[in-house]
């Protein structure tokens, strides 16, 4: 048997790594989806007021215990100026949903803060616009 060096290992790792970085980009391992983000035609139809008053907010991610349903459901209240238990949060089917390469709270907070802040912001306008029509 014979020994191997140290640095014939190395050498030969990375050829092994560089081949597997050069067939990845061939197209035979397939790339991850991005971390995804939707259009502002998908947020309007995430937070919705329903026949009985109560809020009804799609969740633009599935979750998975991470919280994200709590604190988004939370922006929405804040946004309508409701009490949190007047929002119903909804997880949308995955097959509804944009691809996205990971599912965390931290990162679904980061990038769904201002677009379900947005969504939940022009349901107001829209309803304040109802109202002032009306008087």
């Amino acid at each position: 048997m014979s020994r191997l060096s140290r640095r014939a290992f190395l050498a030969r790792c990375g050829w092994a790594g560089g081949g597997i970085t050069v067939l990845s980009g061939c197209g035979l391992v397939p790339p991850l989806p991005t971390f995804g983000t939707s259009d502002a035609a998908d947020i309007y139809t995430w937070v919705q007021l329903r026949p009985d008053g109560s809020v009804l907010f799609y969740l633009p991610r599935a979750e998975m215990g991470q919280g994200i349903c709590t604190g988004l459901t939370q922006v929405v209240a804040e946004e309508l100026n409701v009490a949190l238990k007047e929002v119903n949060c909804q997880q949308q089917d995955t097959s509804v949903m944009q691809p996205c390469q990971m599912t965390v709270g931290s990162q679904s907070i980061e990038n769904y803060y201002e677009l379900t802040a947005l969504a939940a912001a022009s349901l107001r306008q829209q309803l304040h616009q109802r109202a002032a029509a009306q008087a």
